[in-house]
């Protein structure tokens, strides 16, 4: 619609920048990688770019595909990757077997739940050459601050002891570093053009998890164990 006057304007820019600490942020020697269900077919697959690139496959636990560390060469160098995906649905298939891992893009990834803030507008993060040895800058995406907050209270209760431990130095450090430059959530959730879906879907998805959840309580009091939900493995 035109206007008949002019539009108010400012000269700055909100841009999410990190603060300057004055201690040194808690970091590990691993990195998460979540991925939709579904990608598009890409040449080469994600588990030939690595396994080019120096990687070598760990393959954990009796699952089937089992899941599967990604060393960056010897396992004395401590880092790895592992890839994680949304578990929706409930936790069985309807034969009975465990949704544990699905392979994506030909690498074995976890299934786990609440995995979804993580894949919900990431923000894209430009690798410089000088920085990282790269022989041109690459660009990247990682979940955006809120969203990595958000899955950690979620699956916060499920967690043992030493994860809750962590998961505490974790969001702390993340309110220190971005925290004065959190907008509203609902501004971040809910702003035009965000992935998430509308109210009525937003409910709509929130029951059906609510009934895997119910579900999964069932079958684990059936089992009589006390093994960890697929939410407190990430």
């Amino acid at each position: 619609q035109k206007l008949d006057f002019a539009p108010l304007m400012t000269l700055d820019a909100d841009v999410a920048l990190p603060q300057k600490l004055d201690f040194a942020p808690l970091m590990t020697l691993d990195a998460d990688v979540a991925l939709p269900q579904k990608l598009l077919p890409q040449t080469p697959t994600i588990r030939e770019a690595l396994v080019a690139h120096g990687f070598q496959e760990e393959f954990r636990g009796d699952d089937m595909p089992p899941a599967t560390l990604y060393h960056l060469g010897d396992s004395y160098s401590g880092f790895y990757a592992e890839f994680l995906t949304p578990l929706t649905g409930g936790e069985y298939t309807r034969s009975g077997k465990r949704k544990a891992t699905a392979q994506i893009a030909g690498v074995n990834s976890q299934q786990l739940r609440f995995l979804e803030p993580l894949l919900n507008d990431p923000w894209t993060v430009e690798l410089s050459m000088d920085d990282f040895g790269l022989p041109a800058p690459k660009a990247v995406r990682v979940a955006n601050p809120m969203g990595f907050l958000a899955q950690k209270l979620l699956i916060h209760r499920k967690r043992c002891a030493d994860d809750q431990a962590k998961d505490i130095l974790y969001i702390h450090d993340t309110l220190q570093v971005f925290g004065a430059r959190f907008g509203r959530p609902a501004d971040r959730m809910d702003r035009p053009g965000s992935s998430q879906p509308a109210p009525k879907g937003r409910e709509r998805n929130r029951n059906c998890e609510r009934l895997a959840l119910r579900q999964d309580d069932r079958r684990d009091s059936r089992g009589g164990g006390n093994r960890c939900r697929p939410e407190a493995e990430s």
